[in-house]
């Protein structure tokens, strides 16, 4: 015959029943910021607008214009 038994006085992990000082400074910096405001749109998106220059400059420019004989076509005259 098999017997079993139970331990019900093991205790599990300890829930958290004190804020962490961590999460306390975290959450008074959230309030800071909500308080002083979001910051201006090029405050936000700086790295945005400085990255899409960049783009363009590298990538941008007009084609040249005027006859520059280049093009194809193929046929003889």
């Amino acid at each position: 015959m098999t017997s079993v038994s139970v331990d019900m006085e093991s205790k599990g992990p300890k829930v958290l029943s004190e804020p962490v000082p961590k999460m306390e400074r975290e959450e008074q910096e959230r309030a800071k910021q909500q308080q002083q405001g979001s910051g201006s749109f090029m405050q936000k998106y700086w790295y945005y607008i400085i990255g899409g220059v960049l783009l363009m400059s590298v990538l941008g420019g007009e084609e040249p214009k005027g006859g520059g004989g280049g093009g194809g076509g193929g046929g003889r005259r």
